[in-house]
């Protein structure tokens, strides 16, 4: 597993623990920040992990070609001197579209939109971009952030099944985190 793996595990265990944290507390302004810390980094593992993925194969043409790569890896083609390029530049995409890519070239049976986890995981983007752009207060509760762990781990176990014919190994964690930092009152 390289470092940036461990960095996307890390990450995921982190969104969990901050779960815990305002799960088991009662004062309301402390359980809010813990479950949109939760929140937060939970998308932030799940991006970690496609770009794992996608960091996994890039170099192999094989699997992706000039117009994929581009798009999963957030960058611009231009054409140079008659030939398409891949520039640096930031061109973002939606992580679900990279995601739906991936499952794609590898196994798209491994990608039913209509299993639950899918529908918690776009609604918990949903709720991410609610804090990440804010038009209106978002108040968050314990089964949202809950939903959506368990939605973001499941499609890092199918992208895992799907790419590396493997489940992911933390799955059996469930939404349990390996973390123990802090404590709730």
């Amino acid at each position: 597993m390289s470092t940036f793996d461990e960095f996307a595990e890390d990450l995921m265990e982190d969104a969990k623990r901050f779960y815990e944290l305002g799960r088991d507390e009662s004062n309301d302004t402390a359980k809010q920040a813990y479950l949109r810390a939760s929140l937060l980094v939970s998308v932030s593992s799940l991006e970690a992990f496609t770009n794992g993925i996608v960091d996994d194969f890039i170099d192999r043409r094989q699997f992706f070609d000039i117009n994929e790569i581009a798009f999963l890896t957030e960058r611009n083609i231009e054409l140079i001197n008659g030939k398409f390029e891949i520039r640096d530049g930031l061109n973002m995409k939606r992580l679900t579209q990279r995601i739906e890519i991936i499952f794609s070239k590898f196994d798209s049976s491994k990608l039913d939109k209509t299993d639950i986890w899918w529908s918690d995981l776009m609604l918990g983007i949903k709720l991410r971009n609610k804090l990440v752009h804010p038009k209106e207060k978002t108040h968050l509760n314990d089964t949202q952030i809950l939903n959506l762990i368990n939605a973001a781990l499941e499609c890092v176990n199918n992208m895992f099944l799907a790419v590396y014919k493997r489940k992911y190994p933390a799955i059996t964690r469930g939404a349990n985190s390996k973390h123990d930092f802090g404590s709730a009152t």
